[in-house]
């Protein structure tokens, strides 16, 4: 299910309703990927001039208190998360992550099959695992799919955005984003 700039619209006004009026600062762009529970897209950040990746709560109208509140808890054990191959977390809602924006490709998708650079990418992914795992969070969907590998050097980044009950590696970059 897509999320149609209909219902970021309705996101805004509800978040204007309830104080939370940060989500107007972000221009929604095209759509990214989808999971379980969201929807990512790209968006602008006006405030700070920069592009970010937004993930949403798929099909927003009629979640319960407690699914927002997970999200919510999830956004906040990734953002406390600091480590060279984690996206970082600038800001969430109980209906919206906005964190570091990936480029590049999926591991799965990734057209490098030389031993040592996916060594290369396994090591760095483990390496960012191991910083949650250490801080009490669990990924529990790693899969090349969830995998972000940024142009250049191997150095595969995981973004946590849903920790604790799914999260999603990615690969830390060698330029900047998400």
């Amino acid at each position: 299910m897509t999320l149609s700039r209909q219902s970021f619209d309705r996101l805004l006004q509800a978040a204007r309703s309830a104080g939370e009026s940060d989500l107007e600062r972000y221009e929604l762009r095209p759509e990214l990927g989808r999971g379980g529970m969201g929807v990512v897209h790209e968006a602008y950040d006006r405030e700070l001039d920069r592009v970010v990746a937004i993930k949403l709560l798929a099909g927003i109208a009629g979640l319960s208190a407690d699914v927002r509140a997970r999200f919510l808890r999830e956004a906040r054990a990734a953002a406390r998360l600091s480590q060279p191959n984690i996206a970082a977390v600038h800001d969430a809602t109980a209906d919206a992550i906005v964190m570091q924006k990936i480029d590049g490709t999926t591991l799965d998708r990734h057209p490098a099959r030389d031993p040592r650079t996916l060594a290369a990418l396994v090591r760095d992914s483990a390496l960012a695992l191991h910083c949650a795992h250490t801080q009490g969070v669990i990924h529990r969907d790693v899969k090349p799919a969830n995998l972000m590998v940024e142009p250049g050097p191997p150095s595969p980044r995981t973004s946590l955005s849903r920790s604790a009950a799914r999260s999603r590696a990615t690969s830390r970059r060698s330029s900047g984003r998400r």
